[in-house]
């Protein structure tokens, strides 16, 4: 009774604000212009096609931004083999909008992984890290853009 009482309260409150989370609406007032990257090839694609896929408003941003990998060993085993891998991705970007600097951020994300017999299904495990990793910084940056554009 105590649970269904709970669930109760919880689904009134939550129906009864207007909650909505923040990027579900997906449709911004704003588009990249010019973009421009430098650093590793595989994250400045993703990032490249993600920005834009929302680029679809009438406000024109250009955005620079530069990437980074570093994927380093973080233990080793008797033998010397690795156990456990870091794996690291930088992204420093600036937001600019007629010729003014209004976002200079970096913000990084990273993972740590265990080592895979398996050197193929290591490389699509770390491929897929990489991926999740680029999008969680993607949308790092589109949050700080949206607060400014708003």
């Amino acid at each position: 009774m105590n649970k269904l009482l709970s669930l109760l309260l919880v689904l009134l409150f939550t129906q009864s604000c207007s909650f909505k989370p923040m990027l579900a609406d997906k449709s911004y007032n704003f588009k990249f212009v010019n973009i421009k990257f430098e650093g590793d090839r595989n994250i400045n694609q993703i990032l490249n096609q993600e920005l834009k896929d929302i680029s679809k408003g009438k406000k024109e941003y250009d955005i620079y931004f530069k990437t980074k990998k570093n994927k380093e060993i973080v233990s080793s085993n008797a033998k010397g083999d690795p156990e456990k891998f870091r794996l690291e991705i930088s992204l420093d970007y600036n937001l600019i909008f007629n010729g003014d600097t209004l976002i200079k951020n970096s913000v990084s994300k990273e993972s740590t992984y265990n080592n895979i017999n398996d050197k193929f299904e290591l490389s699509q495990f770390e491929k897929n890290i990489i991926k999740n990793l680029t999008k969680e910084l993607f949308q790092t940056m589109l949050m700080s853009v949206t607060a400014i554009d708003s």
